[in-house]
């Protein structure tokens, strides 16, 4: 193909060169611009002919290829779309859980507060009862201590009155076997 080329350019330059050494006494014509023409006319033609199946070739590879390139675009475009739209969805959502987590977080601070104030309470009440309750045991204690203490020296006074008072004994002595008997 190549040498087929090679010899219609040459065949084509040897014939624009005869053609083109005419009359040196002519007056120029647009008719002296047929041959040319017609030269032109082949040498066009040789040209497409010889490249048309190239050129068609290289246009179909482009034209599939910008199609293979539009179809990944729209996939991907697609692909973003869905992306975007999913993460709109997610920050929408983000805002309603921050919200519900406030909520949550609030109610078991309520909770936590209310808790904590009753248990202090019912801490404080048990302790002033356990106080109470101690305090009066120890009251008891020690009015129970000044009683022994006030029963013995009564006891030990009378006791001793008795010792050094024998008429006192005897009388003792007959009440207490009379309530014997």
């Amino acid at each position: 193909m190549k040498r087929s080329i090679f010899f219609s350019l040459t065949t084509l330059v040897i014939a624009t060169s005869v053609f083109a050494a005419g009359d040196s006494g002519h007056h120029p014509s647009v008719f002296d611009l047929k041959y040319n023409f017609v030269n032109f006319i082949l040498f066009a033609a040789l040209i497409i002919w010889g490249i048309k199946k190239p050129l068609e070739a290289f246009f179909k590879s482009s034209a599939e290829l910008i199609q293979e390139r539009c179809n990944y675009s729209e996939l991907k475009d697609k692909e973003a779309r869905i992306k975007l739209d999913m993460y709109r969805e997610k920050n929408e959502n983000i805002l309603g859980e921050i919200d519900k987590v406030k909520r949550e977080a609030e109610e078991e601070v309520d909770a936590y507060k209310n808790g904590a104030e009753k248990e202090t309470s019912e801490t404080i009440a048990r302790m002033e009862r356990d106080n109470e309750n101690k305090l009066n045991y120890e009251k008891d204690m020690m009015v129970r201590e000044i009683n022994s203490t006030l029963v013995d020296k009564v006891i030990n006074g009378a006791k001793e009155k008795v010792k050094g008072d024998n008429k006192l004994k005897n009388e003792i002595s007959k009440k207490l076997v009379s309530q014997i008997d």
